[in-house]
């Protein structure tokens, strides 16, 4: 995508930074969409590739929360830093002020921490734990609890988008950025009205469907915790 996108940012570089509003909202949008993505990778296969070494970890005395949240720390950060470097580059590329690119940063960072925290409990609840050599290719096949990370994934990231969205045209009246965003946008009476920060449907939509989907993360973790407790190599099936 970068290569195919260099000839449209060296001529906006060029301009002046007359693209720079798109470019903003185009790379917040290609953040989010690719977040989902960078979590699965980042935080999936976590337990997928533990196989019988499950057993060293609960023999460590650590108990399974702890080693949870370690895990989710170690997909979490890392992937964090590596999105918000490819995007302080994107930006500084782009001459993007350091205010939205520490706006792009924040609303990474919150995707990645729901999306990470998802597809890790997806993992935990899908990984064959029987198998004394772990295949990645095997481990990695979808499950009903897989898809289940998918779908609550994408509907985290879009609530994060949506929030992001509505909080900057709220609180940046004043910047170049939202003033040509709501010019735009008055060509779009329903999207406008949709993004209207005087219009409060969408940020209470917006919470209330991160509300429910931090429920079912606080859900898919206790499952998936007790699973990992009480997993038996004589039981497994």
């Amino acid at each position: 995508m970068a290569v195919l996108l260099l000839p449209w940012l060296m001529s906006n570089r060029e301009s002046g930074g007359g693209l720079s509003v798109l470019s903003f909202w185009l790379l917040l949008i290609y953040a989010t969409l690719f977040g989902l993505n960078a979590s699965q990778g980042a935080a999936l296969p976590a337990f997928l590739l533990e196989g019988r070494r499950l057993m060293l970890l609960r023999q460590a005395g650590a108990g399974m929360r702890a080693v949870m949240w370690a895990k989710f720390w170690a997909g979490y950060l890392p992937t964090l830093m590596a999105w918000a470097a490819v995007l302080a580059v994107y930006g500084l590329f782009l001459g993007l002020p350091a205010w939205q690119i520490g706006w792009l940063a924040l609303t990474v960072a919150a995707g990645l921490s729901g999306g990470c925290a998802i597809m890790l409990a997806a993992g935990a609840l899908t990984a064959d734990f029987s198998v004394t050599v772990p295949r990645p290719k095997a481990a990695g096949q979808m499950s009903g609890w897989s898809w289940l990370g998918l779908l609550l994934g994408a509907v985290w990231e879009g609530a994060c988008l949506a929030l992001s969205a509505w909080l900057l045209l709220a609180l940046g009246r004043d910047t170049p950025l939202v003033r040509t965003t709501q010019t735009v946008l008055g060509v779009m009476p329903p999207l406008g009205r949709l993004l209207d920060p005087a219009e409060w449907r969408l940020p209470v939509g917006a919470l209330l469907v991160l509300a429910g989907v931090v429920l079912a993360i606080g859900w898919l973790w206790r499952t998936a915790r007790r699973r990992l407790e009480d997993w038996e190599p004589a039981t497994a099936s």
